[in-house]
This record gives structure tokens, C-alpha cells and sequence, in this order.
């Protein structure tokens, strides 16, 4: 048997760790690409559920979102949003007396911080492949109440927020 040089065995075992290492960064941007979202919640417009300050995990992967679901779009303003969708295509909404109606029926909304401000009636029909966002903070919430287009088209949705990581978990 023949003995290696130490220098050449050092290399090896060096060589042998960064394939390792470079093989997981790789893995790991491919899964922050294309898979999750990491998202963070800038203001207090989605209280009491998210806060400021809050870190959050969205699954790339949904293809169809639903009425209810919290989700990272991108926005008219060229940045990430995080709300509540409220409207999904062919949907009629309306906002008046405190309330949200979607279709003529008012909406359970156990998830929102208060009883909304509205001191006109708002009405909203969502186009096909597009939705309407509401903060869960409603009275202190930009969102499609205030855009200059009041929806978001499927292909600018990102993901749909899955749990909260930080400060404490929890399942979204």
C-alpha cells in the first residue's frame, strides 16, 4: 500500500468538504427560488394575526388560491405586499355598514382586528384570474380599497403565506 503525501490528503479532504458546502448553497437557493418565500411583515396592517416586525414562510408552489388565504404579491408599487384575499375572479364585493359582502353574503371575519371604518359604500367586481386584498387591520391597511387598479393579476401572485417563524410559530 502505498502512503499518500499530506499535502495531497489535506487538499483531498479540503476539496471534498466544498463540493459538500457549494452543493448545498446550491440546493438551498434553488429551494429560496423556487419553492419558499421568506417574507417579513413591515407595518401593522395585518394585526392581530401578523405583526410588525413578524417573519414569515410562503409556499411558492400554490398554483390556486383561494378566499381566506394570506399571500406575498407583487404590487403596483414595484414591491411584496402581504394580505388577506378577500375576492378571487367573478367575485362581487362590497363594503358598507362596517362590513364585507362577497356575493351578497357578509363575510365571517374572525381574523380582523376591528370592526372597519367605511364611510361610503364600495363596490368591486374581481376580474377573471385576479384578486382583491384586504389588510386584516382594516383601518390601517393599504390595500386594494386605495390602489390606483384595485386587483392583482395571477401572474403576480408569489405565495401563499404558510406560518410565522419569528418571534414565536404559527400555522397561518
Amino acid at each position: 500500500m502505498q502512503n499518500r503525501n499530506p499535502f495531497i490528503s489535506i487538499i483531498l479532504y479540503t476539496l471534498k468538504y466544498a463540493i459538500i458546502m457549494l452543493s448545498f448553497i446550491i440546493l438551498m437557493q434553488f429551494v429560496v427560488t423556487h419553492i419558499i418565500m421568506n417574507g417579513y411583515i413591515p407595518s401593522a396592517s395585518m394585526e392581530p394575526g401578523l405583526k410588525e416586525g413578524d417573519f414569515i414562510i410562503g409556499n411558492r408552489l400554490v398554483k390556486k388560491y383561494h378566499r381566506g388565504n394570506v399571500a406575498i404579491f407583487w404590487s403596483e408599487e414595484n414591491k411584496y405586499y402581504i394580505k388577506r384575499i378577500i375576492g378571487v375572479g367573478g367575485d362581487h364585493i362590497v363594503i358598507k355598514d362596517h362590513a364585507v359582502y362577497c356575493n351578497g353574503k357578509k363575510l365571517k371575519e374572525p381574523y380582523i382586528k376591528e370592526e372597519m371604518l367605511t364611510d361610503e359604500e364600495l363596490e368591486y367586481t374581481v376580474p377573471k384570474n385576479c384578486y382583491f386584498f384586504l389588510g386584516d387591520n382594516r383601518n390601517y391597511s393599504k390595500d386594494s380599497r386605495y390602489w390606483k387598479y384595485p386587483f392583482i393579476n395571477k401572474k403576480d401572485m408569489i405565495a401563499k403565506v404558510m406560518f410565522r417563524y419569528w418571534p414565536s410559530i404559527k400555522k397561518i
